[in-house]
């Protein structure tokens, strides 16, 4: 059968359907020749076999299998034997034909059943290999030997009629059971045991097989039927596998994709034909013919995914961006022990949700990376976002997001088709009803059997549903008393999977933008909290309860965090009174009066670094303060002291980890008396930042450029034009060619920096 008569037979509605199924956008000018041509290319067809279920994919490998690829309806009829029902069968059959894979006529006398070459040519394999494809290889002599070793006399002379009578002979039941008992005991106990492991075993498996080992014989590279007895060894004496690929009983498959295979390529496998004979079973009986029922699962319990609070856990994470207490790796992504102390907040017991969260809101783009020369992530702006919109969003991202690890863009292609499908299936999941995990994968694999395969062969190619994802978004997981796994759709659940027009109003509760501050300092925000207001509540504040009703803590610490980062007190003031139910407490009140005037007491400047004090007690109590014991002071005068090995820049973040509030010192304000610092020997050059340092370092490393440095060690000034390597923390590793040497410093310590194009300009910092 051609394709051309396939289309020539299709009513109007029909080619549009098909055309629409297979996205040929305009056909109009396409005679069906032209039409034909395009169809049958094999990019257009592979996607297709995605899309049948395994009913299909057995009628089509049944196909494959007859002469020319056709057969008498009354034939297909015959080998089903009543085992579907004939409008079922009839469907199955129509939809190849809308496909534009297979042709059909159910009439009783002249009716068929056909496809066409192109078709099979791409029909996926799996882990399966034909006796036909593997003997077509071959030379007509080595066919010749074949035919002579299983028991053939007077063989054919052409090679097609050799080729045909192997076939007929391995694939009825009596011949080739004939033949596995005239087998060597060797080549007999090797037949069985790929048999028991599914027909198929690697290179490496065969060889460690003890009957491979102890034949005498090596077992070579055996790629084809034309090579199998050059395995070297006695005269007269063949190794059992060879004298399996010579009685046709295993043929080897190369897995590679190179045009030059290896031993460690290969595969060796029971062709599909000598397993369908030998076990006196057809085509039809090695796979389900209908989807199977899905099997409920009794006094099941588990755990079930509540939206609301997914999406109040998606803004926490957000939150803890925003309040700048996540900590960044070099690479930009998080460190696991900030995910980790998030996810104690949010009070999940489950390890592995912080990830899948921010896997999530990266994806959804609730995230974005920072500015220029910063590192890590911030959050993106949603105030306008409703409720389901932002559950959407994160659904959407789960189908989008293939596997990390996923090296191809087909493989990400597929893992998007089947996790589409999966949301399919679950809109007409039965809702609020606990069911057999293993008989959702066995309807998932009957309808998609390419797409959600029952056993994985590749874990970095074949789709990955993301069922581990899936839980925490809308499909609950639990388990049977008898340690079955079971899933659970809520209907509240497949409302919001259900389409914009078909949502029921109120699905989702909408935003809620108050709170409630109480006397004793805490803040209870509501589970339906308005984003913008918990964002608001992490930079003021700290969770600390998330059960529901996120609760959060006013403390002297939140504030002092609230004040470094810019806020004034009147602001942490207005943001707490803007969105409460009541006046606030006087608690709150004072705790914010007094870090307000705790601010600013601690002033710096550059000296090197110069710290001056309004209180002279309070410059001892830092001189002696064991979080701030990396510091090297020297004592200038009442209330003023020098740091001589860190900027100021690098003094403010010190001081304020350890709790302290410290400012910069203005211009206009009196510094430290200058012939005071000449005398103490601090008169040095003002440090550069490292925030500037960074940027200079990370653009010279991306443009293979040269950094000049001037630097402060052991209270000398020390320069060198250096080669960055790495940044690690505040450390920077560079090649200084002119000692040939690796160096090691600290950026709080660079004085200058410039940095050095490759056609040897300078930009000075």
């Amino acid at each position: 059968m051609q394709l051309t008569r396939l289309l020539d037979r299709l009513s109007k509605e029909e080619r549009r359907e098909l055309l629409a199924r297979r996205q040929v956008a305009d056909a109009q000018g396409f005679d069906s020749r032209t039409l034909a041509n395009q169809l049958a290319q094999p990019f257009a067809l592979a996607p297709v076999f995605l899309e049948l279920d395994n009913f299909q994919h057995l009628l089509l490998r049944w196909l494959a299998s007859r002469t020319e690829h056709e057969a008498p309806w009354s034939a297909l009829l015959d080998e089903l034997r009543g085992r579907v029902p004939t409008e079922y069968l009839e469907s199955e059959v129509r939809e190849l034909r809308l496909w534009g894979l297979a042709d059909y006529d159910p009439s009783p006398k002249k009716g068929f059943f056909a496809t066409y070459p192109a078709a099979i040519s791409v029909l996926p394999r799996g882990r399966r290999a034909s006796l036909r494809e593997a003997l077509a290889q071959a030379n007509s002599e080595a066919l010749r030997q074949m035919l002579t070793t299983i028991g053939a006399k007077n063989p054919p002379t052409a090679k097609a009629a050799r080729l045909g009578l192997l076939l007929s002979s391995l694939s009825r039941t009596d011949v080739c059971r004939e033949v596995v008992a005239g087998l060597s005991e060797p080549a007999r106990s090797i037949f069985d045991w790929v048999r028991e492991q599914g027909g198929w075993v690697t290179y490496q498996q065969m060889a460690s097989h003890p009957a491979a080992r102890q034949s005498g014989v090596g077992l070579g590279m055996t790629l084809s039927y034309g090579s199998y007895w050059y395995g070297g060894g006695p005269p007269g004496v063949q190794h059992p596998v060879h004298e399996l690929m010579r009685h046709g009983l295993l043929v080897v498959v190369s897995t590679s994709s190179s045009y030059v295979a290896t031993w460690g390529d290969s595969s060796y496998v029971v062709p599909e034909e000598v397993e369908l004979a030998y076990s006196g079973r057809s085509l039809f009986d090695s796979g389900a013919l209908r989807p199977p029922e899905l099997q409920r699962a009794e006094q099941a319990s588990g755990v079930v995914p509540n939206p609301s609070h997914l999406l109040r856990d998606a803004v926490h994470l957000l939150g803890l961006l925003a309040a700048g207490r996540c900590e960044w790796r070099q690479d930009g992504q998080p460190y696991q022990r900030s995910l980790a102390a998030l996810g104690k907040l949010l009070g999940n017991p489950d390890p592995s949700y912080p990830q899948a969260l921010w896997s999530l809101c990266v994806a959804a783009g609730l995230v974005r990376p920072a500015g220029y020369g910063q590192t890590g992530f911030v959050p993106t702006d949603l105030a306008g976002a409703e409720p389901w919109r932002l559950f959407e969003r994160l659904v959407r991202a789960w189908r989008d997001t293939g596997p990390a690890n996923a090296p191809a863009v087909p493989s990400q292609q597929r893992t998007r088709l089947a996790r589409e499908h999966l949301l399919q299936f679950l809109k007409v999941f039965p809702p609020d009803t606990w069911v057999l995990k293993a008989s959702l994968e066995g309807a998932l694999a009957f309808l998609w059997p390419m797409l959600f395969p029952l056993k994985r062969q590749d874990p970095l190619t074949d789709p990955d549903p993301g069922w581990a994802a899936l839980r925490h978004l809308a499909l609950a997981e639990g388990v049977t008393p008898d340690k079955q796994a079971a899933v659970m759709l809520p209907s509240a659940l497949q409302a919001l999977l259900a389409e914009e027009q078909a949502r029921p109003s109120g699905a989702l509760p909408p935003w809620d933008e108050s709170w409630v501050v109480q006397a004793d300092r805490s803040i209870i925000a509501p589970p339906n909290a308005h984003p913008e207001a918990l964002l608001e509540l992490w930079k003021v504040a700290q969770l600390e309860e998330n059960q529901g009703a996120a609760v959060f803590r006013i403390s002297s610490t939140s504030v002092a965090a609230a004040l470094n980062r810019g806020a004034s007190p009147k602001e942490v003031l207005e943001l707490l009174q803007r969105r409460s139910r009541a006046p606030l407490p006087p608690t709150v009140e004072r705790l914010v009066q007094d870090q307000a005037q705790r601010y600013g007491q601690i002033k710096l400047g550059a000296a090197q670094t110069y710290v001056r004090a309004d209180d002279p007690a309070l410059l001892y109590e830092l001189q002696n303060s064991r979080k701030l014991h990396g510091l090297r002071w020297r004592e200038l005068g009442p209330g003023v002291a020098c740091i001589l090995n860190v900027s100021p820049e690098g003094a403010m973040e010190l001081l304020r980890r350890a709790g302290y509030l410290p400012v910069l010192d203005s211009a206009e304000q009196d510094g430290p008396d200058q012939a005071s610092l000449a005398a103490s020997g601090a008169a040095a050059p003002a440090a550069q930042g490292p925030k500037r340092v960074v940027q200079l370092c990370q653009r010279a490393m991306r443009d293979g450029a040269l950094l000049a440095l001037r630097w402060s060690e052991a209270g000398r000034v020390r320069q060198a034009v250096v080669e960055p390597l790495e940044l690690e923390g505040s450390k920077l590793h560079a090649f200084c060619p002119e000692t040939e040497e690796e160096i090691v410093l600290n950026l709080y310590t660079v004085l200058e920096a410039s940095y050095r194009a490759p056609s040897s300009e300078e930009s000075w910092a």
